[in-house]
């Protein structure tokens, strides 16, 4: 592999799939895949009429699930380095 060849190994052994999918959350992908069960229990026409739906939802549903993780940590970090700084009230020990 040269040093500007992005596709990964020479072999291709997954490096395709593994970029098409690092973007995508297994949460989501399951949750699909059980909406997708309970569609195609109930009435397989609905869950076929579903997949170009979901394809389209995947990828925004994705973004929002790691712009709210982001969120959450960057607020964690902050609170963190808050508790840090904050002045500690002076206790004594008992004698």
């Amino acid at each position: 592999m040269t040093a500007g060849n992005s596709r990964g190994s020479a072999d291709g052994s997954g490096t395709f799939l593994r970029t098409v999918f690092m973007c995508f959350d297994w949460r989501v992908l399951a949750g699909f895949g059980v909406l997708d069960l309970g569609l195609l229990a109930a009435s397989p026409q609905l869950a076929l009429d579903a997949l170009p739906v979901e394809l389209v939802l995947l990828c925004p549903i994705t973004a929002a699930r790691m712009a709210l993780r982001m969120s959450a940590e960057r607020r964690a970090r902050a609170a963190a380095a808050s508790e840090e700084y904050a002045p500690r009230a002076m206790v004594r020990s008992a004698p």
